[in-house]
């Protein structure tokens, strides 16, 4: 398989589009879902898709899946060698899509390859993503339900710990596995606050990425009552816990 097909592939498989012309029922633009008077509707099909009637299991669970889209940005940026602008303005949600809520990027694209100019292009790709997405989104979602935003941080932060150690371990040759392992300490421990947010105090990833999380997702309230692998408040007798 050659490395731009199996890069596509894995791009897929997060729910992470690109091409213009990707098909989906519904899309809904980035700035929607930071957006007071959508924000609302936007849970409500989000509850009803998921057959639940909290909207902070909604809101939580969203965010796992909206999260785990976007960790493309971050595949592109390490193991492809792309940085791509993924502020929300750059980002559509496919809703529904494949997996359940998918994420269309059509942000400017450079190679990121040049060390010269890697370094300015990975800050523009963390803050475009953590400060002008995921935080602007956590906030909505706080407002409109009252869910922890550093417990969406730690929902987002799954996936980053997941697929970079997951990337790393499938390198396909030292160059890029030393490559990688320098974007993920740079994302989990030397980026400043300031590129995850307005008033961050600190970087959200250090105290993440640990076998059992901090906090709880609420996953357990989902029709099906299982608990995710991690889980702080698991009980012991639960015998088939969900990733």
């Amino acid at each position: 398989m050659s490395a731009v097909k199996a890069g596509g592939d894995a791009l897929l498989e997060l729910g992470y589009y690109t091409a213009p012309d990707v098909e989906a029922p519904d899309r809904l633009h980035g700035p929607v879902l930071a957006a007071a008077e959508h924000v609302p509707k936007l849970l409500d099909r989000v509850a009803d898709m998921l057959r639940v009637d909290k909207p902070a299991v909604a809101a939580s669970q969203f965010t796992k899946w909206y999260c785990r889209s976007l960790v493309g940005v971050l595949y592109e940026f390490s193991v492809l060698g792309i940085a791509r602008s993924a502020s929300l303005r750059d980002v559509m949600l496919l809703f529904p899509g494949d997996p359940p809520f998918a994420v269309h990027c059509g942000g400017r694209a450079a190679p990121a390859l040049d060390p010269a100019a890697r370094e300015s292009l990975r800050e523009l790709t963390v803050i475009r993503l953590f400060a002008h997405n995921w935080n602007l989104v956590f906030k909505s979602l706080h407002a409109a339900t009252g869910v922890r935003e550093d417990l969406l941080w730690e929902n987002g932060s799954m996936y980053v710990h997941h697929f970079y150690r997951k990337w790393i371990e499938e390198a396909a040759d030292p160059e890029t596995r030393e490559r990688i392992e320098d974007d993920y300490r740079y994302v989990r421990q030397e980026a400043p606050p300031e590129l995850f947010g307005e008033l961050q105090c600190f970087n959200p990833f250090i105290f993440t990425g640990k076998a059992v999380r901090r906090m709880c997702c609420l996953r357990y309230h989902l029709p099906d009552g299982r608990y995710c692998k991690g889980c702080p408040v698991k009980p012991k007798t639960d015998p088939e816990p969900n990733v």
